[in-house]
């Protein structure tokens, strides 16, 4: 895939990486051994040679600067199958988001010493005017002894396009966990953007993840937007001395505004030098040096670019194309011929028109044979006179039509009249009407009614299946009515005829003709369906509860009653029936002994009854549960619980399901037993 030529100079290895941007194969400078990281550009990354460009002048411009830091592009070119790729230095260790994941979150200092270094690289790339833009924990580069940083895909910027809500269903450059709030907003990213995406990265050093993370990048932009973060002390919590690298996060770096974030990533590093002095003594901020040499960027096409683009010919109209130069043809060919050119003199060039590139030649032949007895008259000299050797010019100039093939003369001079007016003179257009309506026309003015006429016929189609969908459907027919055949009841017999006593005379007996046909036979009987099977079981079974109920049998007048309610639950009749058994099953209450009479007292005179105590009403229960509740308040409220309690098991007793008597019980045995 990357050609002879590119595989000369580097060698590829096993491991294959594919994203947005294209296919990345991690591989070796055969010249030196260097690391490289190869990528391929998708060619429906919609980026061509000048945004490859873009990329080389980048990195070239961070070369200048001599940082160590970031990782820069050595080549960028086309391969021979003509994709586009760009070759990058690799870092000989893992990245950042590996590292975090090692080891499950990183300690304050550590995080604070990356923080720092990268604050540095931004710092040193914003003041040559680049500005990374996608700036996540997989383009970062750490090492896990020296914590040294390397900084990967600066220049990455020109090949995307930045996010646009408009567009959020295409490739845009960055990701969404990392990006700022302005620029999911659709602004154009800068410095401020790239010092977010490190108050991201400083989340996810410590707390182990960024801040927002969703399901779909969508519902992640939009969290950049509307949501604060989740404070770190409780996504990280027991992390002593947090709140001052809380406070620089949250303040500073993460808000969203950005005009509230630091300036630019020197005030950033300030901030962090005073939280170092402060809390965080073991952090170390030294830096690596810079690079002795800068590294040479080779981009073959820079030379496409400034190599002229060869424009194609503008086509001319067809209209004056047809018939330009047609007019001069004619006229040439009518004109006299020149006068001879004295000796000393300098021939003038006879202007030619260029020749015409489609016409009919016929119309040129007419025309010069309805020019040619006029230009006879006006140019031949008298008959007295001899005619010059160069009279014969008019024969002569016929001659640039004679590589042209030549119609079988034979119009006539109407014909050529009218020929004539089918050309102009010089380059201007002939109006429309003059020209009968080309095929393309036709055959597109066809497809176009075609087209409305299929889209028509399925919009009929489609709403008469519509409609037809909406019709509710047919009613099934009732079933068919078996009605049993009756049966003939045969004649009675004749009387027995008298005999007389005369011999009878003999009587010519009638024919019977054919003996009658016998009656069809009667259709099957047709089955019955479930419910009718269930409605007949219903019916049988509340006939022998009745007869059961009516023979004083209840058990079984009871069980068929409920074996109709398990068929059917809404069965009335049978709910009556069942009432009428409970209650005839129902035992009569045994009437109460009678006690001794009474006995009469010393005196001799008897007792009298005790007087009946009448029930309470409703209204006066209602009254006594009141009172003892008012009871209860006030020793409660005294703090007399056990006498509120007491008060409140008063009022239970009048009325056990009272919900507001059992709370206040239940308030007052918790102050009772604390």
């Amino acid at each position: 895939m990357l050609g002879e030529p590119l595989a000369s100079r580097y060698e590829p290895s096993d491991q294959v990486i594919e994203d947005k941007y294209g296919r990345h194969t991690a591989g070796r400078r055969r010249e030196d051994g260097r690391p490289v990281v190869l990528t391929v550009l998708d060619p429906q990354l919609k980026a061509g040679v000048p945004e490859v460009v873009a990329v080389a002048e980048t990195s070239r411009r961070l070369a200048a600067a001599r940082l160590s830091t970031v990782l820069h592009c050595l080549e960028a070119g086309r391969t021979d199958a003509g994709n586009l790729y760009l070759v990058f230095e690799a870092a000989g260790y893992d990245s950042l988001k590996s590292l975090i994941r090692a080891r499950n979150g990183l300690p304050l200092e550590t995080a604070l010493t990356v923080a720092y270094r990268i604050a540095s690289v931004l710092k040193a790339a914003s003041d040559v005017g680049v500005h990374h833009l996608d700036l996540t924990s997989s383009n970062v580069f750490v090492d896990p002894d020296s914590l040294h940083v390397r900084v990967a895909r600066y220049g990455f910027s020109r090949l995307l396009p930045g996010y646009t809500p408009a567009r959020r269903n295409e490739p845009f450059h960055g990701t969404a966990e990392y990006l700022a709030p302005e620029v999911c907003s659709g602004r154009p990213g800068d410095a401020s953007a790239d010092l977010y995406a490190l108050g991201i990265l400083m989340y996810e050093m410590v707390a182990g993840k960024p801040p927002f993370v969703s399901s779909s990048p969508s519902t992640t932009i939009k969290r950049q937007v509307y949501e604060k973060p989740l404070p770190l002390h409780v996504a990280k919590p027991g992390i002593p001395g947090i709140d001052g690298y809380e406070r620089l996060l949250m303040t500073k770096l993460l808000a969203k505004d950005p005009r509230a974030r630091f300036a630019d990533a020197s005030e950033a590093l300030a901030e962090m030098e005073a939280l170092r002095a402060g809390h965080f003594p073991g952090a170390d901020f030294s830096l690596e040096p810079l690079r002795e040499v800068p590294v040479e960027v080779v981009c073959p096409l820079e030379a496409e670019m400034k190599a002229p683009e060869t424009r194609a010919p503008e086509p001319e109209s067809r209209e004056t194309r047809l018939f330009t130069g047609l007019a001069a043809e004619v006229a040439q060919a009518a004109a006299p011929a020149p006068a001879a050119v004295p000796p000393g003199a300098v021939e003038r060039p006879v202007e030619v028109s260029r020749p015409t590139e489609a016409f009919d030649a016929s119309l040129v032949e007419a025309a010069l044979r309805e020019e040619a007895p006029k230009t006879e008259e006006a140019v031949s000299p008298p008959a007295t006179e001899e005619r010059p050797a160069h009279a014969e010019a008019p024969a002569q100039a016929e001659e640039p039509t004679a590589a042209m093939p030549v119609a079988p003369s034979g119009d006539t001079p109407e014909a050529a009249r009218k020929a004539a007016e089918w050309f102009v003179e010089g380059s201007q257009a002939l109006p429309e009407s003059v020209f009968p309506p080309e095929e393309e026309e036709r055959k597109e003015s066809r497809m176009f009614w075609v087209i409305v006429g299929a889209v028509a016929i399925l919009l009929i189609v489609g709403a008469v299946v519509y409609f037809e969908g909406a019709k509710p459907p047919p009613e099934e027919p009732p079933p068919p009515v078996v009605v049993a055949p009756v049966t003939p009841q045969p004649p009675p017999p004749p009387p027995p005829a008298v005999v007389p006593d005369v011999a009878p005379v003999a009587a010519q007996v009638p024919d019977p003709g054919p003996p009658p046909e016998p009656p069809p036979p009667p259709p099957p009987p047709r089955e019955p369906s479930p419910e009718e099977l269930r409605a007949q079981q219903v019916a049988d079974l509340l006939a022998t509860g009745r007869q059961a109920f009516e023979a004083g049998n209840l058990d079984e007048a009871r069980k068929a009653v409920e074996a109709v309610l398990r068929l059917d639950r809404r069965n009335a009749e049978a709910k009556a029936l069942l009432a009428d058994i409970r209650k005839a099953m129902r035992p009569a209450e045994p009437r109460r002994p009678r006690g001794p009479a009474p006995q009469p007292d010393d005196i001799g005179l008897k007792k009298p009854p005790p007087e009946p105590v009448p029930a309470p009403t409703d209204e006066e229960t209602q009254a006594k549960i009141k009172q003892h509740i008012r009871a209860g308040r006030d020793a409660y409220n005294a703090g007399d619980y056990q006498k509120a309690i007491q008060a409140y098991n008063q009022a239970l007793q009048l009325d056990p399901n009272n919900a507001l008597v059992k709370k206040l019980l239940d308030q007052a045995k918790a102050k009772a037993n604390p």
